[in-house]
């Protein structure tokens, strides 16, 4: 029987223990909710290492993950006091993070990353 490790879970390994570690991402949420934020964001990161990016993409996409994450997190915290406006604003911010993780898991580097800037 073959033991060798998936080298896929060697190469997102310290990027699932950043999610978990974060407290940024889920501060917000109930238990329940943050469990489930978790378990989403690290299915993506597994997903991602079966596209075979390069290492430093795959820790752009992690990123825009994370800030993706952050977002959730803080629309939760904020979602009683958001005024409409406000609320689209961040779900557009949102949008825009699930585009450029998509794009990076394209293998196409969006401009605010071919800048050296990111949002």
């Amino acid at each position: 029987m073959d033991t060798e490790v998936d080298p896929t879970a060697n190469q997102i390994r310290p990027l699932v223990e950043q999610i978990y570690e974060s407290e940024g991402l889920t501060g917000a949420l109930t238990d329940e909710a943050a469990r489930l934020l978790l378990q989403w964001g690290e299915q993506q990161l597994q997903n991602l290492a079966q596209l075979h990016l390069s290492q430093a993409d795959l820790e752009k996409a992690a990123h825009t993950l994370q800030q993706a994450m952050r977002t959730v997190n803080h629309l939760m915290e904020q979602r009683a006091a958001l005024s409409d406006v406000e609320m689209i604003q961040h779900l557009i911010k949102l949008v825009d993070q699930v585009i450029t993780l998509t794009l990076i898991a394209q293998q196409i580097t969006p401009p605010e990353y071919a800048n050296g800037q990111e949002t």
